[in-house]
């Protein structure tokens, strides 16, 4: 994990423990650019969710039931027009509700 990439998600882990977001669950969805087939990125996002998942769980203690991890491969570019720029692979962390 690239070493930006651990720093904000020790944010987001410290954020995930304190007591204005306890209560909540949160989505993580998996990202990725249109290099390689349509499946292997479905693989890899959901790779990449559940990477995140991990992380959250083993250094926060975050219960597991409050992260929803999946993928949408390269199906939800973030720049459409440079769909094998690096900016496509990403994970989504959505707040949805208690």
């Amino acid at each position: 994990m690239p070493l930006s990439a651990r720093a904000v998600l020790n944010e987001l882990g410290a954020a995930l423990q304190s007591d204005q977001l306890s209560a909540y669950q949160f989505s993580l969805v998996g990202h990725t650019d249109a290099v390689g087939s349509e499946a292997a990125n479905l693989k890899l996002s959901q790779a990449r969710a559940r990477a995140v998942k991990e992380y959250l769980i083993s250094q926060f203690h975050i219960d597991p039931a409050r992260l929803e991890a999946s993928g949408v491969g390269e199906s939800d570019l973030a720049d459409p027009s440079s769909p094998n720029s690096g900016v496509n692979r990403r994970v989504v962390i959505t707040n949805i509700g208690s």
